[in-house]
């Protein structure tokens, strides 16, 4: 059995490309549910239901910060301008470490995938600091990912959903075997390579045919589903992984 401190919570936005923190929050929640639908029909003497779709919805708040413009104010812009924040992450445990292992909930990947900001309130109290309270719903599904930083070569963990690279010297991971990271995977350079890090797959394929993912600036990641046989499909390759 394990428990999560909430101390250890913390909030993100573009975790792709430069995570930042949203600052000063304090709390989050997410709901996760799925429709009801009635299949009973005349003469049952009982209800009967099926299930319909799945979707999810949520809020957090904290402290009013005007000059985080890299976390809320990345929340704001897509607010006015209505549009999708794809990748924001909500850890359950979350380090500033180079090399960490941690938990979020976090939208699918994907381009239609992600929160949609409903609303944002400021409050202001004479006996206190300004409150911000945002609620949000989502848009296709929200994943509980393991999230490992990697600042040397080394294996990455079995079960993990998302890797970064942190470390500027070069890094060769190794995954022995894509099959336990079945579903949507990521790989992500997060600091730029001294020359090239690699991810190399003992068992599995990148997508069906290389085993090899050679990153050599921050920023390239690569976004794959793997099969229950550890076979990917790419779904984007930002920047230039070269695959062989």
């Amino acid at each position: 059995m394990a428990t999560f401190n909430g101390r250890e919570a913390n909030i993100t936005v573009n975790s792709l490309t430069g995570e930042a923190v949203v600052a000063e929050m304090s709390d989050w929640s997410i709901n996760r549910k799925a429709a009801e639908i009635d299949t009973a029909a005349f003469g049952d003497g009982w209800s009967k239901s099926d299930v319909g779709m799945l979707s999810y919805s949520g809020s957090f708040k904290g402290s009013f910060d005007p000059t985080d413009t890299t976390g809320q104010g990345v929340l704001k812009t897509a607010f006015e301008d209505g549009s999708l924040i794809n990748d924001i992450r909500f850890y359950i445990e979350h380090s500033d470490d180079t090399d960490a292992t941690m938990r979020c909930l976090a939208p699918d990947i994907g381009s239609t995938n992600g929160i949609r900001v409903t609303s944002m309130d400021v409050s202001i109290d004479k006996n206190g600091v300004g409150q911000l309270s945002v609620s949000f719903s989502g848009s296709g599904a929200i994943k509980e990912n393991i999230v490992e930083r990697i600042d040397e070569s080394g294996a990455v963990t079995s079960g993990v959903h998302v890797v970064e690279l942190t470390g500027t010297a070069s890094i060769a991971a190794t995954i022995a075997d894509a099959a336990n990271h079945a579903g949507s995977f990521v790989v992500v350079c997060t600091a730029e390579p001294a020359t090239t890090h690699t991810v190399t797959l003992t068992s599995g394929t990148w997508d069906g045919t290389n085993d090899t993912a050679t990153f050599s600036d921050i920023g390239d990641a690569l976004l794959v589903t793997f099969d229950a046989s550890g076979d990917g499909t790419i779904v984007s390759n930002v920047g230039s992984v070269a695959l062989s």
